[in-house]
């Protein structure tokens, strides 16, 4: 089962739907109750329930009818849900990782180009998103920032194929990144260790250095792959 208890809101809410088909208590073409009722049962937003029921929907558990709601797909029968459940989580890493090692072969390179190629306006818009890295108050701003630094060093290329392409790739990144089974504490030291990460490959590249920019970026695109391969990993403090 998709057991998430210390997780997200939404991946709660994921779990409890989950195991209420798996042992009958919701059945195939059974309604779900509405997202205000959802909400109000089970003490959140109308936004955290709308997530769970994109992430089901994905899972292939339920399908949403626009201005109806939303109804049950899935038999009673545990082990189908967990095969079902077990199937999509397998989809999602895979393009991780597929999105990943893309960003590997591309990303270093784009950072060389930058410290050859940036001006100070360009320099500027690097700084003020790690800077609101440094400074988020929360997980949402933190991952707000560290999209936009990725994105601003893409930017300058000034190639929109590359850049919407590179929006896409960042945006199934953070499908599985960001609320992913890290424990509490190592988010906390990834987050730090992010942080000084990116404000060294900022630092190569204000100093117009293309291959110790490549190096800091190569560093550090291939440190947050190894950890989120086994985001278990107890050599991490």
């Amino acid at each position: 089962m998709y057991q998430e208890n210390n997780g997200p809101l939404y991946r709660r809410l994921v779990s409890k739907v989950e195991e209420q088909i798996a042992r009958g208590e919701l059945r195939r073409g059974d309604k779900l109750p509405s997202e205000n009722a959802l909400a109000k049962a089970n003490g959140i937003s109308r936004v955290t329930v709308r997530q769970a029921l994109k992430l089901l929907t994905e899972m292939g558990l339920i399908e949403t009818k626009k201005g109806i709601g939303s109804f049950v797909l899935m038999d009673t029968d545990a082990e189908r849900v967990d095969e079902k459940v077990d199937a999509f989580l397998e989809r999602f890493r895979r393009e991780f990782h597929q999105a990943m090692q893309i960003k590997l072969l591309i990303e270093p390179s784009i950072a060389r180009r930058a410290a050859e190629t940036a001006n100070e306006e360009d320099l500027q818009t690097l700084t003020d998103a790690w800077r609101q890295m440094d400074s988020a108050p929360d997980k949402k701003g933190y991952n707000a920032a560290a999209v936009a630094f990725h994105l601003g060093l893409v930017a300058l290329m000034n190639n929109e194929f590359l850049l919407d392409f590179y929006r896409n790739l960042e945006k199934m990144e953070q499908m599985y990144l960001r609320d992913s089974l890290l424990p509490r504490k190592k988010s906390r030291y990834l987050r730090q260790k992010d942080v000084e990460q990116h404000g060294k490959i900022l630092r190569a590249i204000r100093r117009k250095n293309p291959e110790m920019a490549y190096l800091y970026t190569l560093e550090h695109l291939e440190f947050f792959y190894q950890v989120y391969q086994d985001p278990q990993d107890r050599d991490w403090e």
